[in-house]
């Protein structure tokens, strides 16, 4: 790879651009739309603390953020980090839409040491089989409730999701007893055209042993979550299905969060050096710079040389680099170089090689 003069002027001009990497980055976790009677001083101020409530449950990974003493005076001040706003009617209904400034929330959370999790989050594919009075069926991306539920509360935590189309090719590549058994190995043919980051399968059902006069009802919901070489198991139930959707999203979300929002680390000046061997121009550089930006473990993203070997970025963080590195093992768009046995020359200590796309 060489780099002309020329590309180097167009690498400046887009390195001060917001071009940002598609991908499954969340672009709206910093926006809130919240139900208002109307438009007066009141019905904003109660919908600006509620709005910013759902912010920092998906910028934190965090459902229960909200009793935090840490963020008290941020949701009773909300006004200090809102942006803008607007009022919109959806179905009839008056929502106020807020969007709150990003710099100046992550700032805040990382001073007071709260877990930040960034914009890139790994999307999972959902393969559920539902047993009702109806049928037994594999839950599709049009199915008018069960995926508006799950949609719905995965959008409120900041997590991306993808249901199968259930078309002839999946119901052609796809076993019920597989997905009700729960075999990630079984179902991962199928999965590969959603080429997904994870995998959740799900049975549900009522539990006919659990009714009474208390809970007359029971649902549950048997799930399995594999994300890279982890695979977690869990039994949830509810006594409404229509509250075993969103506790289920709330599973799943809680784990991802777990994995890959970070602990701030207050005074601490940390950096490292990755270097890229096959980026092949300079727009390409920068994109590779956006993603870096993402993780939420770095702070900022510098170029620091361009070589025939390839290009090298610094990246200051505001956590350890093994939370960094670990972030980058999990990442399918990136994936370390391992050097040959007898390899002659220098070692790079970080090299990696970029296996994302660029359109």
């Amino acid at each position: 790879m060489r780099f002309k003069y020329s590309d180097f002027f167009w690498l400046v001009i887009l390195c001060l651009s917001s071009t940002r990497l598609a991908a499954v980055e969340m672009r709206d976790l910093y926006n809130s739309q919240i139900s208002v009677e109307g438009q007066s001083y009141q019905d904003r101020q109660s919908a600006y603390q509620s709005a910013i409530k759902e912010v920092l449950v998906k910028v934190t990974g965090d459902l229960g953020i909200a009793s935090n003493p840490s963020v008290a005076d941020i949701i009773n001040q909300p006004t200090q980090y809102l942006h803008q706003y607007s009022f919109v009617t959806k179905n009839n209904q008056l929502l106020l839409e807020a969007r709150f400034n990003e710099t100046l929330i992550n700032q805040t959370l990382q001073t007071r040491g709260v877990k930040l999790w960034g914009t890139r989050r790994p999307e999972s594919l959902w393969w559920i089989v539902l047993n009702d009075d109806k049928n037994r069926r594999i839950i599709a991306y049009d199915d008018k409730i069960a995926a508006a539920r799950l949609t719905h509360q995965a959008e409120y935590r900041g997590i991306p999701v993808i249901l199968p189309l259930m078309d002839l090719d999946d119901q052609l590549a796809v076993e019920m007893t597989d997905i009700r058994g729960r075999f990630v190995s079984a179902v991962a043919s199928a999965s590969e055209r959603y080429q997904p980051e994870a995998i959740v399968l799900a049975n549900v059902f009522q539990d006919s042993n659990a009714q009474s006069e208390a809970l007359p009802t029971a649902w549950i919901a048997q799930m399995t979550f594999s994300i890279q070489d982890t695979t977690i198991e869990t039994t949830l139930s509810r006594g409404q299905l229509s509250d075993l959707w969103p506790a289920m999203i709330d599973w799943v979300s809680d784990e991802i969060a777990r994995k890959f929002s970070v602990q701030s680390s207050v005074g601490e000046n940390e950096s490292i050096v990755i270097h890229l061997e096959n980026l092949a121009n300079a727009a390409e550089v920068v994109r590779v710079q956006q993603f870096f930006k993402t993780l939420s473990a770095v702070k900022q993203v510098s170029v620091k040389t361009l070589s025939d070997q390839g290009v090298a970025f610094e990246l200051k963080l505001s956590s350890a680099k093994s939370t960094l590195l670990n972030a980058l093992s999990l990442d399918n768009k990136i994936e370390k170089v391992e050097y040959s046995f007898g390899h002659q020359g220098p070692k790079v200590e970080y090299l990696y090689r970029w296996k994302g796309q660029f359109n």
